[in-house]
């Protein structure tokens, strides 16, 4: 069985039960080279447009969220789950999830719960509503605990703030070092559009995703027509 997206971001990313089963500097602040200036709310339009080394491919794939247009390596795997609130891609891998997409208001549309997207809060990546357990993040080294036992839970802390480009868009950027009872388990990063409300969260935790292929795959994101 598939895990849904909503099931990762207890109850937003990983939506199991409710849509069901389908086929760095600690604190520092500072703008990516080459990003544009934000406005105050951390997104703009004009001339974001991504750098050589995110230039398309030919053998990109497209996909479409909520009116946003997805480019993908080929052979990368996406899923929207039927034209849900939430997208999963992933390199190899649907059941990692590793890159999410998600749109905040068609969540509570479709009767889930979710936080606000707060990327200055330590869980600004996690937009469910409780705190994710490690089996969530690394379900390898954390199967998932019995009724029994306590779910070990993850703890997180922001260790770099700025903007990073997200299509023509500048986004809010934010990346969070990830733990489990005191054991390193990699990073999360949030993508966030303040006015659009649209939010892109990657983990590397899974090891099924390289990092510099999903900065391409978040800087050639047009959301010009996305809709929430």
């Amino acid at each position: 069985m598939r895990r849904h997206p909503a099931r990762l971001l207890t109850g937003v990313l990983l939506l199991t039960a409710a849509v069901g089963c389908s086929s760095s500097n600690d604190g520092g602040v500072a703008s990516s080279p080459g990003s544009p200036s934000p406005d105050a709310t951390g997104e703009s339009s004009p001339s974001a447009a991504p750098g050589p080394a995110f230039e398309r491919r030919p053998d990109d794939a497209e996909y479409v969220f909520h009116g946003a247009r997805v480019l993908l390596p080929k052979g990368w795997l996406y899923e929207d789950y039927g034209g849900s609130s939430t997208a999963c891609i992933d390199a190899t891998d649907l059941d990692a999830c590793s890159v999410s997409l998600i749109d905040p208001p068609a969540v509570e549309r479709e009767g889930g719960e979710i936080d606000g997207p707060d990327p200055d809060s330590d869980f600004g990546w996690n937009l469910g509503t409780d705190v994710p357990s490690c089996s969530d993040i690394n379900p390898k080294d954390y199967p998932r605990d019995s009724a029994e036992d306590p779910p070990r839970v993850v703890k997180s802390r922001i260790v770099e703030r700025g903007f990073r480009p997200l299509g023509a868009k500048t986004a809010v950027f934010r990346a969070y070092a990830l733990t489990c009872e005191g054991e390193p388990q990699g990073t999360a990063r949030l993508w966030f559009l303040p006015d659009s409300e649209l939010a892109v969260v990657a983990l590397d935790t899974y090891g099924t995703t390289p990092p510099q292929e999903v900065d391409r795959v978040v800087a050639l994101l047009d959301a010009e027509d996305y809709r929430a």
